[in-house]
C-alpha cells in the first residue's frame, strides 16, 4: 500500500532539483538511492506537476521499466 505524500518532502528537494535541471550542460540524470526511498515517487510527482515546481511544462518524461522475464 502506497503511503499518504508529504508535500513538505517534496518542495524541500524540488527547488535544488529545478536549479540542477536549469544547469548548462545538465543533459541527462542518474537519480540513485536504496529501495524505497522515493525516488520514483519525488520524480513522478515533480514532473506530473511541473507547472507547480517550474512555472511551466517543461519537460515530455518518459519512464522506462524494464523488467526481466523468467
Amino acid at each position: 500500500m502506497e503511503s499518504p505524500l508529504i508535500e513538505e518532502l517534496i518542495t524541500e528537494v524540488a527547488e535544488d532539483f529545478k536549479i540542477h535541471l536549469a544547469t548548462a550542460g545538465n543533459d541527462r540524470i542518474i537519480f540513485s538511492g536504496r529501495f524505497g526511498k522515493g525516488k520514483t515517487r519525488f520524480l513522478t510527482t515533480f514532473f506530473d506537476n511541473q507547472e507547480k515546481y517550474l512555472k511551466a511544462k517543461q519537460y515530455n518524461v518518459f519512464f522506462l521499466d524494464f523488467k526481466k522475464s523468467l
